[in-house]
């Protein structure tokens, strides 16, 4: 008889495997604002509505709110912004924009009803240039003067 004899199994004491690093680094997301928003000037004897599109168009409510032609030219407000082209951003704009004059009176500037964005908004890829107008309704007995406020725009990778 053949003895049988076994032999002990050898166990693997140490194992390994590699992994990749990796990252993908975007180039800053930047906002530059190009022009400011220019609404230009208004006569208002009474309630309507002046408005600035994005894309230069004036709208007045005529006879009550009418745009002054001797007054500075409006021009919509431009953003440059400068982004990784291989991934998408979104830009808003804040939509309620308090205009003051040297006295205190308030208008409220809109961006969302005055043509926002000509060529901007959700998804945008790369470099854009960003035009922003705005509209104003007057009840007919705002105070005259030399109106301000600050218009904000964010872009933000998605």
């Amino acid at each position: 008889m053949i003895g049988a004899s076994s032999t002990p199994a050898l166990a693997q004491l140490q194992a390994d495997d590699d992994a990749t690093a990796s990252i993908t680094v975007l180039a800053p997301l930047t906002v530059t604002k190009d022009q400011d928003l220019e609404l230009g000037a208004v006569v208002v004897s009474g309630a309507g509505s002046y408005q600035l599109a994005g894309d230069g168009t004036v709208t007045d409510t005529p006879g009550t709110v009418d745009a002054f032609a001797s007054g500075p030219a409006a021009e919509v407000a431009t953003f440059d912004i400068t982004a990784d082209g291989s991934v998408t951003y979104d830009v808003v704009v804040s939509d309620d924009v308090t205009l003051t004059n040297g006295n205190g009176d308030t208008l409220t500037l809109s961006t969302d009803e005055g043509g926002l964005i000509v060529n901007g908004g959700a998804g945008l890829q790369g470099n854009q240039t960003v035009s922003v107008g705005g509209r104003i309704v007057f009840v007919g007995t705002e105070p005259g003067g030399d109106y301000t406020g600050t218009i904000n725009l964010e872009a933000t990778y998605n």
